[in-house]
This record gives C-alpha cells, structure tokens and sequence, in this order.
C-alpha cells in the first residue's frame, strides 16, 4: 500500500483517535488512542509525539503524523490536578484565561512542526 501511495505522490495520514461504540468499549488495553494518550503525564506526551513522528517518517517519507489538537476522551474520562469534574476532551493547547482545559502539549507540537519544516 506504501509503494502505491508513494508512486501516486500521495501522502499517508497517521493519527491519534478516539471513536466511541454505543457505549461499549471493547479495547484490549483499556482505552481508545487518545484516551490512553491524554492519561499519560506531560513529559510522557511529549516523548510519545517526538516518538511517533519520528517513527512514522522514518518509516514512510511519505506518511506524517497528524498532531491531536483537539479529541474526545471515550472512556475512562480523565480528571487531571485541579480539575473540579472528569474532562470529556483532551486539548492540547497551553491552559490561558481564554482556553483552561489545555493540556499544555502546545509547545512540543510546535517543536517537532519546527523541526520538521527546517
């Protein structure tokens, strides 16, 4: 499929999601994608996107790694320090007045974007 997409010129999307089943949530390990991601500590998050992104290019030249801005969380919603209720979405942007719920991945997606540009 690889070789397809490559000799097309086309480009193979990867990214981090979340789907929800009706309400069953049938995933070996627990969570959906983004689930399991927005549970991980910061510093955790940060390694797991250079990680991907540098194993999908790495892998296909043609394949990138697409950042996960904004997702509902499935299962397992996630209640993070100083949070009063679970969160339903994960954010990845840095927590401001005008945004609080961000997860603060902002910066680490701008480094890798920045890197991958240069």
């Amino acid at each position: 499929m690889r070789k397809v997409l490559a000799q097309l010129g086309l480009a193979l999307l990867i990214g981090v999601t979340g789907c929800a089943d009706g309400g069953r949530f049938n995933w070996i390990w627990g969570y959906d994608e983004i689930t399991w991601f927005a549970h991980q500590n910061k510093q955790d998050r940060s390694a797991w996107l250079r990680y991907a992104w540098n194993w999908v290019r790495t892998t296909d030249p043609n394949g990138y790694l697409e950042m996960p801005g904004s997702r509902m969380i499935t299962n397992g919603r996630l209640k993070a320090p100083g949070d009063s209720a679970p969160r339903p979405w994960y954010h990845a942007n840095n927590p401001s007045a005008a945004a609080p719920d961000g997860m603060g991945d902002e910066d680490t997606i701008r480094a890798i974007w920045a890197g991958a540009n240069s």
